[in-house]
């Protein structure tokens, strides 16, 4: 229990340590915790034993230096030296957890038809916005207010995450349904063989081995209504639904100037950031380090953080953007360079081929020098399916 209240660590020659820790003794100065630190003796006291020091130092010819200040009366003096940084920490932390029993931001997921103004108008009806107390916040009241509200979403969950209300719908799905003046057509998405074809709705317009062209119609928006006799009494318009499958193909060909340029970096690279919102930008960027005007530079840019301003619906959007220099050289391609940049490209119109949810089957093409040129020909083959069958076009 030494040196809780109030401890003070000193150190002192050790030359005569054996007589200052006798009178220290004989006097009633407890001492504890002795040490040796390269010929220096350290040890500790009561800090009111210390005051009692001055004759003893004058008896041994050596003064004890104070190290540090333990125990709580030495650290209750520090805090009232540094009462307004202590006082400003203990307001900080208060008003924090002030600001922390409300709402300060609302975040939407899932809305696809319905804007965030839109829900939050809602939102506003029900007394829900931002600098609301969240002992006010009844989540499940927000629930069945907004499924009450709004008849097109079938789902509906509100979260409390500190002080984010973070609100997650679900919509319906939109059934296509054919207007008025309008048909309800299934056309053809693209050029190609019909494979297969299953009717779920209307009458089919081709045969299982027909080459249709793209928007050519696959199905009719109608149904035949017959009486007993198998007579058609009336035809009504509905929306065409079917599945399949189109096997088509598309060629390619890439021409390569044997004799041309080439990017060549130089290994210098410099960076910019930018902030943008409320449709502004303000670009920043180093002063010292300015663009060489005899380079060209290639820009790759990257969204650092985008987050959304308290108590605003304006959105901040951080970039960064990388500028590297290269400079333009002839350059002779071979046949194996040449071959290289086609299948880069190739490799590019596969990938659009598959964003617009086409099945590639397998591509093949070659290259020939044709006077100072590499050409590159050959052909894509793909497939369409249609597994829902529900796309409605106007004749």
């Amino acid at each position: 229990m030494n040196g809780i209240w109030d401890g003070i660590e000193c150190s002192m020659s050790q030359k005569h340590r054996e007589r200052f820790m006798n009178i220290c003794r004989h006097r009633g100065m407890n001492l504890y915790h002795f040490s040796l630190r390269q010929d220096v003796f350290v040890f500790r006291m009561r800090g009111r034993d210390y005051k009692k020091l001055r004759e003893v130092s004058r008896k041994i010819k050596s003064h004890p230096h104070i190290e540090k200040k333990t125990g709580i009366v030495f650290g209750w003096f520090y805090v009232t030296r540094h009462l307004s940084y202590f006082t400003g920490m203990l307001l900080f932390a208060c008003l924090l957890q002030f600001l922390s029993g409300f709402v300060w931001n609302i975040e939407y997921q899932g809305n696809h038809r319905y804007t965030e103004e839109t829900l939050q108008r809602a939102l506003d009806k029900m007394g829900v916005k931002t600098g609301l107390s969240r002992k006010k916040l009844v989540c499940e009241r927000i629930e069945k207010q907004m499924r009450k509200q709004f008849d097109d979403i079938s789902w509906v969950s509100a979260e409390e995450c500190g002080s984010v209300l973070k609100v997650a719908i679900k919509e319906k799905k939109e059934t296509s349904m054919p207007q008025e003046g309008r048909t309800g057509d299934l056309r053809s998405p693209c050029e190609g063989k019909v494979t297969s074809l299953v009717v779920e709705q209307g009458q089919a317009a081709v045969k299982i081995g027909d080459h249709v062209k793209k928007n050519q119609i696959l199905v009719y928006g109608k149904v035949s209504v017959t009486n007993d006799e198998d007579q058609v009494v009336e035809e009504k318009a509905v929306q065409a639904k079917a599945l399949y499958i189109i096997q088509g193909s598309v060629k390619i060909r890439y021409k390569i100037a044997c004799k041309g340029k080439r990017k060549v970096y130089t290994g210098e690279e410099k960076s910019a950031y930018s902030i943008s919102g409320n449709g502004k930008t303000l670009n920043l960027a180093n002063p010292l380090k300015r663009f060489d005007k005899s380079l060209k530079y290639d820009i790759m840019t990257t969204v650092c953080t985008k987050k959304k301003i308290p108590f605003s619906d304006a959105e901040v959007t951080v970039r960064k953007r990388e500028f590297l220099a290269y400079t333009l050289k002839d350059h002779i391609y071979t046949q194996q360079e040449a071959e290289k940049l086609v299948q880069e490209e190739v490799e590019k119109k596969l990938l659009l081929l598959q964003r617009q949810q086409y099945k590639v089957r397998g591509k093949t093409w070659h290259m020939t020098k044709q006077a100072d040129d590499w050409v590159a020909e050959g052909i894509i083959q793909f497939a369409k399916e249609d597994n829902h069958g529900e796309q409605g076009d106007s004749s």
